[in-house]
């Protein structure tokens, strides 16, 4: 079981599950949510591209929650909510700069919606909402392959670093323009709707930035297979999470493991050696014949769970 190797978890929780694209990190969503569901009301949140909650759970859309029996379910459109964003985005250039039209630099709302950064931005934003739900005690998110999701889980912060830059900068342009008006006698409002959105861009990308560090109210679950990337990767994840978040992973779950013994000398052994030498909880998932494809075979997997450290341990004797 996957929640015996969590330890105590706090109600009003977060779990991120991380990993290269195609190790199982939708099925160990899945089965996650599954088991959360046993202790509280849960929500399963997918950010994957890929859409696959859509196949596993039978959700008829994105973009909307659907109760998929035991817990609910939301597949993230991310093509369609990075295209809301860009229109977002070209309206508030022409709301918060009308001098563009002035200076004939209308070309910059016309490329707008081919700034770098829309996809992440799009899921920054949602997780922003889904840490704002109330009424759930689990939620089990579902993050896209490692290269978008480390971008995603590093922007919040490096967003409230230039935004409080661009607030100081915007505090003494209006400092200087409530001088000139003083200067001239006249009566100003100095409210400045460019100075409140950016107040409210750094405010909300502050309160991501503190949830995602919170251990009491987040958690960080890597999967991998035992083959040279995936574990790559999951070394790249657990820099990342320790230099910007301060960090550790609360699980790591072996995905796919060979079910004979493990030879001494192979790249399998040598892998999965130097996997469970990381301080962290472990759980280990046996090579399947064909993947998990309805929740039911997941259910199932969840109790195949096992500790392949263990018997690592053993086969070395």
């Amino acid at each position: 079981m996957l929640t015996e190797n969590l330890g105590e978890i706090s109600r009003s929780h977060v779990f991120f599950t991380l990993g290269k694209g195609g190790v199982g990190k939708s099925t160990i969503a899945i089965a996650l949510a599954l088991e959360l569901s046993r202790k509280g009301r849960t929500l399963l949140a997918s950010f994957d591209p890929a859409k696959h909650l859509l196949k596993y759970l039978g959700v008829p859309e994105p973009g909307r929650i659907h109760s998929v029996g035991v817990f609910d379910a939301y597949q993230l459109d991310l093509e369609q909510a990075t295209r809301r964003l860009a229109e977002e985005l070209e309206g508030n250039l022409e709301y918060l700069a009308p001098s563009l039209k002035v200076l004939n630099a209308e070309k910059v709302l016309s490329v707008a919606r081919y700034t770098p950064g829309l996809e992440e931005d799009s899921i920054i934003r949602e997780l922003s909402r889904i840490y704002g739900l109330t009424g759930y005690d689990y939620i089990v998110v579902d993050m896209p392959p490692t290269g978008l999701s480390l971008r995603v889980l590093v922007l919040p912060e490096l967003y409230v670093s230039w935004l409080n830059k661009l607030i100081d900068l915007r505090l003494r342009i209006l400092s200087l323009k409530y001088t000139v008006e003083k200067i001239r006698e006249r009566s100003r409002d100095i409210r400045d709707p460019v100075l409140d959105k950016l107040v409210e861009l750094r405010d909300t990308y502050l309160g991501l930035s503190t949830s995602l560090k919170n251990p009491d109210k987040t958690s960080y679950i890597i999967v991998a297979n035992p083959e040279p990337l995936p574990f790559y990767e999951v070394k790249e994840i657990m820099k990342t999470l320790r230099e910007i978040h301060g960090v550790n992973p609360r699980l790591l779950v072996m995905n796919k493991v060979p079910g004979d013994k493990l030879t001494s000398g192979s790249e399998v052994f040598d892998i999965i050696s130097e996997w469970c030498e990381i301080p962290v909880h472990h759980a280990c998932i046996q090579l399947l014949n064909k993947p998990p494809s309805s929740l039911h075979e997941v259910e199932a997997l969840t109790r195949t769970i096992y500790d392949c450290c263990e018997r690592l341990a053993k086969d070395r004797c």
